[in-house]
């Protein structure tokens, strides 16, 4: 075996070109090909068994690139489905984050507001209710009423 990277297309046209339209048979420790009326050799082999797997392998070799190359493109697949997942997750995260900012910063604007509103009920002496008086108008609101009927 060498250190060269293997590539998949080049050993499948290996394959491609090597078994054709051949008809690979065996002797006991021969390999031949069906050429017509005559069997041409291709290898004398030591042991029957790798007799075999020459020709196991010219048929085995291709579909083996072919389910590798199938399962490349589903991994392939798989890792951009991925990487969309993880952004999408990313983004919904910087959201939640952007909503418990807003969320702290409205509950200080609320706490502030009720501590003015207490301090000015305080400083007019009137007493703190839980609840506000909404039969009262603001004086700064009711400029925004003025030449307005009752509603119906």
């Amino acid at each position: 075996m060498t250190d060269k990277p293997r590539n998949w297309q080049e050993d499948m046209k290996l394959c491609q070109e090597a078994t054709g339209e051949l008809d690979m048979i065996r002797g006991e420790k021969q390999v031949f090909t069906q050429c017509g009326f005559e069997d041409q050799r291709v290898a004398d082999f030591e042991k029957e068994e790798d007799a075999i797997f020459m020709i196991e392998a010219c048929e085995a070799l291709p579909y083996w690139i072919k389910q590798s190359q199938k399962e490349k493109e589903r991994a392939d697949q798989a890792r951009e489905r991925h990487a969309a997942a993880s952004r999408d997750r990313d983004a919904v995260y910087k959201k939640l984050e952007e909503a418990e900012s807003l969320i702290q910063q409205k509950d200080a604007e609320i706490y502030h507001l009720k501590k003015s509103i207490e301090a000015l009920l305080m400083h007019k002496g009137a007493h703190v209710h839980d609840e506000p008086d909404l039969t009262h108008v603001q004086l700064e609101h009711a400029s925004l009423l003025q030449d307005k009927g009752d509603t119906p």
